[in-house]
């Protein structure tokens, strides 16, 4: 498969490199590794607390700016390899089955946006950015967990539970939900907030989901003659029901269905229950009334999946902690559901962007700084939009489910399904686009442009503390799309 975009040739390097380490050996930790290692830093370890065996039945899209981001790291081999583009995007009506709309992705439709909307499996991702780390001799220490950070004038030192100790100037918490390391950053915040209505805007989120994932080999849903539709691998189905929703597509290698279910959960929530497990899927006992028929079948022949139980809170207000030392990223800054691993890949991509910059020790603080505007906003931003979406596509049945099909319908049924007006989706859907093709690194470019002398100490002192110009910009062009959110950023 060809991409148009080539992935640079050569990145900028810092002229002078700091010790990182990292909390998380998940994607978002894995990712940061990568991206600051590109920057001619040192990344003194990182530390994961499983033993790194699980495997994830879980998809991701990536979007224009994720594939252009992981390109410019020179994934495009493992990408040609792993990944392939969707073709069709399906949505219907979880309870009825109802067609809602469909839209072919090609040139000649959206072409310089979506034919750089990628699907790729979560392991696969994770296994591409493990082995770039292998190949550059990161230590990855599974079966160790983060005691304790220790702060001074000279940097971190971070205690294992091994007993081993690792030093570093910065220490980059990616360590998850459910992060450890979040409270050493804003420790007034508590360890898990609800997200309320005005928070939101919308309707207030659940204070707890289900996320489910699990797989289907094709060939079982070959012998099925009501299954056998979801055997294209061009498409990309998604089902809007009561209280959840369902997007799935067939992996790359053609052999399975993979599928994320959101389901809102009021049920009992055990310890177990907030970590990703492999279970039979009975064990949620999901209100089957609620399925269309087709779902209904589908789950029918699962047998086991991967899921947890997840408590929604707001992003942190702060991703820098006081002494420029700890620094949050993925879930443990913006946990958002379900995953969206751009972000985590953003969050990278701007660290990268900015410390590749650097010529001095003294720069850190500032350097840090920036992060903290380019990023708390806009993430900020993002989860509550994406938060307002997931509700309304997870309506009741009545009048609030056939109103938003009917709104999904007038966005994407002008011309007929095959000759959608060009101009007048992309004004529906602005929101969408605008931060699927988000750049992180045009993001940080367009910063250093208006702030780089004082990052670099150039033109007096600069307080700490949120500008949040550049990112405040980014979200004041935003409209109202069907999710119908005030403009919050504006």
């Amino acid at each position: 498969m060809a991409y148009h975009i080539s992935p640079a040739p050569e990145l900028p390097r810092a002229t002078c490199a700091l010790k990182f380490a990292i909390a998380g050996g998940g994607i978002a930790g894995l990712a940061a590794a990568c991206a600051l290692k590109l920057a001619g830093h040192d990344v003194v370890g990182v530390v994961e607390r499983s033993d790194g065996t699980f495997q994830s039945r879980g998809g991701i899209q990536s979007t224009p700016g994720m594939t252009r981001t992981l390109l410019r790291w020179g994934f495009a081999p493992e990408l040609q390899q792993h990944a392939h583009k969707c073709g069709v995007l399906v949505f219907r009506n979880g309870l009825s089955d109802d067609l809602i709309g469909r839209l072919k992705i090609d040139q000649d439709f959206l072409g310089d946006i979506l034919t750089e909307f990628l699907f790729i499996q979560h392991q696969d991702l994770h296994n591409i950015l493990r082995a770039r780390l292998d190949a550059e001799g990161v230590p990855l220490l599974y079966n160790t967990s983060v005691d304790d950070v220790t702060i001074s004038a000279e940097g971190a030192t971070l205690a294992l539970s091994t007993g081993q100790t690792l030093d570093a100037d910065i220490v980059i918490a990616a360590d998850g939900w459910n992060s450890a390391l979040r409270e050493r950053v804003v420790p007034d915040a508590p360890a898990l907030q609800v997200v309320t209505e005005e928070q939101v805007t919308a309707p207030a989120s659940p204070e707890h989901v289900l996320h489910l994932m699990f797989t289907v080999p094709t060939e079982k849903l070959a012998e099925d003659a009501e299954l056998r539709f979801l055997t294209n691998r061009a498409l990309w189905p998604m089902w809007m029901g009561q209280g959840f929703a369902i997007n799935m597509n067939i992996t790359t290698d053609g052999t399975a269905l993979t599928a994320t279910l959101t389901y809102d959960w009021d049920g009992e929530i055990l310890a177990e229950d907030e970590e990703y497990v492999e279970r039979p899927l009975a064990y949620f006992q999901l209100d089957l009334e609620k399925f269309c028929p087709t779902l209904c079948r589908l789950l029918s022949i699962v047998d086991t999946v991967s899921a947890r139980v997840v408590t929604n809170r707001p992003v942190a207000e702060d991703v820098v902690c006081a002494d420029s030392r700890i620094v949050l990223a993925g879930d443990a800054a913006h946990p958002l559901l379900p995953a969206r691993p751009s972000l985590a890949i953003e969050d990278a991509e701007t660290l990268r962007a900015i410390f590749a910059r650097m010529t001095k020790p003294a720069e850190r603080p500032r350097f840090l700084n920036a992060y903290e505007e380019l990023r708390q906003p806009y993430c900020e931003g993002v989860v509550a939009y994406d938060r307002a979406f997931h509700q309304l596509v997870r309506t009741e049945p009545g009048a609030s489910m056939d109103e938003r099909d009917e709104m999904l319908r007038a966005s994407m049924a002008h011309g007929g399904w095959e000759h959608i007006d060009e101009a007048a989706f992309r004004a529906g859907w602005e929101t969408e686009l605008r931060m699927y093709t988000f750049d992180a690194m045009e993001h940080v470019d367009s910063h250093w442009t208006h702030w780089g002398r004082y990052m670099k100490g150039e033109a007096g002192v600069v307080k700490r503390g949120k500008r949040r110009g550049a990112s405040q910009q980014f979200f004041s062009g935003f409209t109202k799309s069907f999710t119908r959110l005030p403009p919050t950023y504006s």
